[in-house]
């Protein structure tokens, strides 16, 4: 009987540390959102528009939504559940493993990848 015990609380031990990833809470930096980031809509109705956003490490930022090109000051506010502020419009940040977005209207489907 002990020796079950001892097993299964051993097993139980190998399961819970080797097992599913659990979300943690990890606040971003705003050095991991410094780079190039593409425009990305769920429904496009003809070709995609060749947006691009430029956040820089310096805080400013280059947003071109053809034909014109806006620039400014950029922050991350927040924490876990982080926001980015570009000129006077506030977005959420959304990263996994494979992705950095910034999410432009998440119910439509747009966003912003970070692609470098």
């Amino acid at each position: 009987m002990r020796l079950r015990l001892c097993l299964a609380a051993g097993a139980l031990e190998v399961i819970a540390s080797t097992g599913c990833p659990v979300q943690q809470d990890i606040s971003l930096k705003p050095e991991s959102l410094v780079g190039e980031y593409a425009y990305h809509s769920a429904s496009w109705d003809s070709a995609p528009p060749q947006n691009r956003l430029i956040l820089r490490a310096d805080g400013t930022y280059t947003l071109t939504e053809d034909p014109a090109t806006k620039y400014g000051q950029w922050r991350l506010v927040g924490g876990a559940k982080a926001d980015i502020v570009l000129g006077d419009a506030v977005y959420p940040v959304k990263v996994n493993r494979k992705e950095v977005r910034i999410l432009i209207n998440d119910d439509r489907g747009q966003w912003y990848t970070k692609i470098k």
